[in-house]
């Protein structure tokens, strides 16, 4: 068990107790990517909210105090490979921005006026669950998403690769689609169907008699789980406090306590709206004090 997890008394659902420390004395700088509007948009809101600095992403050279880092690409990545060496070895925090887990998506505009997009303190995404949070439901039942009873049932295994090159360049992913394919082949005879990303096929479609679901950071792997499929992540995916990370258990899968871990995933995400009033921020800085 890594030392930034530990086991929750009553539910056996990894409770986050490794507290960023606070912010203070230096102040965060985001930085912008060189990419399509709306990382700018996102992290240009929280600028212009909470004050802070912003700097382009290509300028890979970070500055005293938190990171603030949006996506992967365009200069993202350098930023986000320095940020988590940092972080390593001063403590120092960094905070990253990316799709939502529920109901997110990129889109904005007339069509889409208020986006999501997660904002995760020390990691790629929300891998433990932070007890505090995860006592309040509100805010996973206003996504008007629900909790299917876990599958007892199922036939084949749905293998969804990494998503981008940024992705695999992170978590040295590179061949894990192939060692992957390979390893489940000796331990399954189960039909194994592979979805790219991108695929046309309705993500619903795939999961109507699957198994489980094997992929290291897919967002797809939190819409199979609260499905109730089973799940196969990597250990900073955030479907792995429900799921299981060892292939091993492929016959045998892990079905965690859900409650808690969307309550909590639900306070990882803000809408637009909630960025550009401050009440994001708010959140954001109390999820830092140590």
């Amino acid at each position: 068990m890594s030392a930034d997890l530990a086991p929750a008394a009553a539910t056996g659902v990894p409770v986050n107790r490794n507290r960023a420390p606070d912010l203070a004395p230096a102040p965060a700088t985001i930085y912008l990517p060189d990419d399509p509007p709306w990382k700018p948009r996102v992290l240009q809101t929280l600028a212009a909210q909470a004050l802070l600095r912003t700097v382009p992403a290509a300028d890979a050279c970070l500055r005293a105090g938190p990171a603030i880092v949006g996506g992967l690409a365009r200069g993202s990545l350098d930023v986000m490979r320095a940020a988590r060496v940092r972080r390593a070895e001063t403590g120092e925090p960094y905070l990253f921005v990316d799709r939502a887990y529920f109901n997110g998506g990129h889109q904005y505009g007339a069509a889409h006026p208020n986006p999501r997009y997660r904002f995760v303190w020390n990691a790629y995404q929300h891998h433990a669950v932070d007890a505090r949070r995860a006592a309040d439901l509100r805010r996973f039942e206003r996504t008007g998403l629900r909790l299917e009873a876990w599958r007892r049932g199922g036939r084949h295994v749905l293998v969804c690769p990494p998503a981008t090159p940024e992705v695999c360049a992170l978590f040295n992913l590179f061949t894990w689609a192939d060692d992957t394919l390979q390893r489940l082949r000796q331990l399954t005879d189960r039909p194994l169907r592979v979805r790219p990303k991108g695929d046309p096929t309705p993500l619903m479609t795939d999961l109507a008699d699957a198994h489980a679901v094997v992929t290291p950071l897919s967002t797809v792997a939190i819409s199979a789980a609260l499905a109730g499929v089973p799940v196969f992540v990597h250990a900073e995916s955030a479907a792995a406090p429900v799921g299981s990370t060892d292939l091993d258990r492929i016959e045998t899968p892990a079905r965690g306590d859900r409650a808690l871990w969307a309550a909590a995933l639900a306070w990882g995400q803000f809408e637009m709206s909630e960025i550009a009033s401050g009440v994001a921020w708010g959140v954001l800085k109390e999820d830092v004090t140590p």
